[in-house]
């Protein structure tokens, strides 16, 4: 049997620490959401409010938060943090247009 996941892991599957303790989502969104010199990493996992806002598929914006498939996508959030400089906007890349929803 396979575990389900889902299309973006970062903050919610994975999370990178750097060469000097920070935690980040993942290696390519440069978001801090703690540090292992201040902070157990189980702690800064648990209970950052970066990763607790990306554990939150309705906080998406654009497309991304209309999308139905956003609880098993979820877009790619350092693309849209490097697009638009928010972690919780559309996947820029995405050509999937959600139906029947304005926005």
């Amino acid at each position: 049997m396979h575990a389900m996941t889902k299309g973006c892991l970062a903050g919610t599957g994975v999370c990178f620490v750097s060469h000097k303790g920070e935690v980040f989502p993942c290696g390519y969104l440069p978001v801090k959401a703690g540090s292992v010199l201040e902070q157990d990493v189980a702690d800064i996992w648990r209970s950052s409010a970066v990763f607790q806002r990306l554990r939150q598929p309705d906080l998406l914006t654009g497309k991304c938060g209309r999308c139905g498939f956003k609880g098993v996508c979820g877009g790619c959030r350092a693309r849209a943090f490097h697009e638009f400089g928010d972690y919780l906007a559309a996947e820029p890349f995405c050509t999937y247009e959600p139906r029947g929803l304005e926005g």
